[in-house]
């Protein structure tokens, strides 16, 4: 899995800044999974998989944010390997089950609900 700044021109945000995607490949088919997290092509360094720069209001937090869901999704995938299920998924269908395991917030949750919580065990 690596994260993927989605910089077409339809995806980009008033403020220049594009989001930020899971990649999620299983048998060469690509799920993206947005985390609620934005950059500028400047300010995204694909090879580090880092927001970059010191004028970066949020970068610590944002790369702390997106440390932790790379690591819980990490953590789901090894979890499936071993499953019979997890065997017969698409990559869509890992996406899915990622983005619902990672928002453990409730039905309906968010990830912008999950931020606010990363964020939050961050201050505390």
């Amino acid at each position: 899995m690596r994260y993927y700044l989605d910089a077409r021109r339809p995806s980009r945000r008033q403020d220049g800044k594009f989001p930020l995607k899971l990649a999620v490949t299983k048998r060469g088919d690509t799920a993206m999974m947005p985390v609620l997290a934005y950059a500028t092509r400047e300010e995204w360094d694909a090879d580090r998989q880092r927001i970059r720069g010191r004028n970066v209001g949020d970068a610590g937090k944002l790369n702390t944010y997106l440390a932790k869901v790379m690591l819980r999704a990490e953590e789901i995938v090894r979890e499936l390997i071993v499953t019979a299920e997890g065997a017969t998924m698409t990559a869509l269908q890992v996406r899915d089950h990622i983005a619902s395991l990672i928002l453990d917030t409730g039905p309906g949750a968010s990830l912008g609900e999950y931020f606010d919580k990363v964020a939050g065990e961050k201050k505390g």
